[in-house]
């Protein structure tokens, strides 16, 4: 059976929580930054494109997720993005070498296309890498790009 009950200021459920709404919204006036005007404080929302999104369209200055030092943060699926200007640490060696090869091959098609538009040869560094599986040892061989010597 379940319940619902308030406790001391506080709603307790027993059972199951079901929110038929797109946003579960979290705000303690006296923890909010002066400088933070979000109106909004969208913790999860529930995405158009059937996404769960944690704080939605930054309305909170930060996300922080705690870890016990004997435990992990793990996601299973899927791929990590990062944008912006992150800091990652404590990455696998394997992990942070196939971000920076992904991002090379992106970087050196963006110069290609404009390039080519601009109808210049392409690149003498673009070459193609192959991205190693990360759950294999890995052994890279990163090539030297050939710079033509000036012609005087």
């Amino acid at each position: 059976m379940s319940d619902v009950r308030l406790e001391d200021g506080v709603v307790a459920v027993e059972g199951h929580l079901r929110v038929e709404g797109p946003d579960i919204k979290l705000d303690e006036r006296t923890r909010r930054d002066p400088e933070n005007s979000a109106r909004h404080r969208r913790a999860l929302v529930h995405g158009s494109n059937d996404e769960l999104i944690v704080n939605f369209a930054n309305d909170f200055n930060s996300v922080t997720i705690n870890a016990r030092d004997d435990a992990a943060i793990r996601l299973k699926g899927g791929t990590i993005h990062l944008d912006g200007d992150t800091r990652v640490q404590d990455l696998e060696l394997a992990t942070i070498i196939r971000m920076l090869l992904e991002e090379r091959r992106s970087i050196m098609a963006a110069i290609n296309g404009i390039e080519r538009h601009l109808g210049m040869p392409v690149s003498i560094l673009n070459s193609e890498i192959d991205i190693p599986d990360i759950d294999t040892d890995i052994d890279i061989d990163l090539p030297r790009p050939r710079i033509p010597r000036p012609r005087i």
